[in-house]
């Protein structure tokens, strides 16, 4: 699907209603109807065409029954249906992906830009602290609707944000000119961050993972995969088992990978915890500071971050297509979600509010 070959949708008018996938309790999610909002003066009302379920999703979905009420997604694309009288940035009919993330133009570090680093940045975000983009349509500022390049896949584009999140760590990573890359965990991040990593000069590239679609995902980008087992057994490149590697991201949330990230990084070499953790993690320092290994941590991207991401998918320098498994339907959703904590089968599926017949995603 041509993400310009959209119809210009018709604005919101007052008292109409819209579907949203609601998070009811942890394990449950259901469609309900809910008001179209209305855009403030800054703001900007989007039709969604696609939204991406995440890993964080995921997690919120199985853990966070506190946040019973929420519509979730934060990866997000689609067409402007309205903005308010003060937005100059995008016009009706422009197809856009969401930048998830609120400023709070309060903070240092929304002042220089970097709002990442807010204090509010997940209460802040879309799918989150506001609600997100498994809906008919998703409301967000004017500096988060980016507009997409013409003629870019409105379906390729919600790999956009993950993939600025991966460009992120390997350039907090220092990822250069013939290092020697592992990766732990091939889902939709892990594979972006090797993606990240062989455009950043990257020439030798291994991922861990079990899940076979997810192997098969990380072989198109050049890596050899294994399995954690494999370094017990000694069945890993020798490079690996000899020297270790300059850059280790761990990219899983599980404790036998950030032991592994650390065992088999070189000395003077980078660990980059890339996951989000859903209990505290052990990290064996006993092991880290005697080879003096540089532990860093990653969350978000930059605003040119975000934009580097977009022309590498637009430009065809990243194929995220053959990552996308399945496309399903809002009604669908609370069954994807399942299908994604339990099935071997999976690496991206996308949500439509619209019929997944009806939708192309170029593969």
């Amino acid at each position: 699907m041509s993400a310009h070959a959209q119809p210009v949708p018709a604005p919101a008018e007052d008292g109409e209603g819209m579907r949203a996938a609601v998070l009811r309790a942890a394990g449950s999610i259901v469609v309900e109807e809910r008001p179209v909002p209305r855009p403030g003066p800054d703001e900007v009302l989007v039709t969604v065409a696609f939204c991406g379920i995440c890993g964080s999703d995921l997690h919120v979905y199985l853990h966070a029954a506190d946040r019973a009420g929420a519509v979730l997604g934060h990866e997000c694309t689609g067409v402007v249906r309205e903005v308010g009288s003060q937005v100059r940035t995008v016009e009706v009919g422009d197809c856009v992906v969401v930048r998830p993330s609120y400023v709070c133009d309060e903070c240092e570090f929304c002042a220089v830009g970097d709002f990442r680093l807010c204090p509010h940045h997940f209460t802040r975000t879309i799918g989150v602290g506001a609600p997100g983009g498994f809906a008919d349509a998703v409301l967000v500022k004017d500096y988060m609707a980016i507009p997409l390049p013409d003629g870019m896949d409105l379906g390729a584009a919600t790999w956009v944000e993950p993939l600025a999140c991966a460009v992120h760590a390997v350039r907090r990573a220092g990822v250069g000119l013939g290092d020697h890359v592992t990766v732990y965990g091939a889902g939709p991040i892990g594979l972006m961050v090797l993606a990240a990593a062989r455009r950043a000069g990257a020439t030798e590239l291994v991922a861990f993972e079990r899940v076979e679609v997810r192997r098969d995902a990380a072989r198109l980008l050049g890596a050899s995969v294994h399995s954690i087992e494999d370094l017990a057994a000694g069945t890993v490149p020798a490079w690996l088992r000899e020297r270790g590697a300059d850059v280790s991201f761990e990219c899983t949330g599980v404790q036998a990978a950030v032991d592994a990230a650390i065992a088999t990084t070189r000395p003077g070499g980078t660990v980059l915890f890339e996951a989000l953790y859903g209990s505290p993690q052990e990290i064996d320092l006993t092991s880290a500071i005697p080879r003096e290994l540089a532990l860093l941590c990653s969350i978000g991207s930059t605003s040119g971050e975000f934009q580097a991401a977009i022309d590498l998918i637009a430009g065809g320098a990243v194929d995220v297509n053959p990552f996308t498994t399945s496309v399903v339907g809002l009604d669908e959703l609370d069954d994807a979600f399942r299908g994604l904590t339990q099935s071997t089968g999976l690496v991206k599926v996308l949500v439509t509010p619209g019929s997944p017949d009806d939708q192309e995603v170029a593969g």
